[in-house]
């Protein structure tokens, strides 16, 4: 649970970080990281979905279907977050 929670920040702050720059300007970095299990996956979305959800006034939104293996946060229609959990995905 510590190391979804910690991915989970990390990738939080890094969203916020975009909202209060230019998001458009910013380039796009890929990481790979090894696939984790289902319940840790659904431990980091969910703070995104309620981010999300809770922000759709300033421009911000979500795609993912619930226990999907893939989710996207999005600024203003351009992609902030696109995390795929499975074997090769790299985002």
């Amino acid at each position: 649970m510590m190391k979804a929670a910690k991915v989970a920040l990390f990738i939080l702050s890094a969203f916020i970080i975009a909202l209060v720059m230019d998001v458009a300007s910013i380039p796009a970095d890929q990481y790979s990281i090894a696939t984790i299990s289902r319940n840790e996956f659904e431990q980091i979305k969910t703070p995104f979905v309620a981010f999300a959800q809770t922000n759709t006034k300033i421009g911000i939104s979500y795609a993912g279907d619930i226990g999907s293996d893939t989710f996207s946060l999005y600024c203003k229609k351009v992609p902030l977050v696109i995390l795929s959990n499975g074997p090769g995905a790299m985002y």
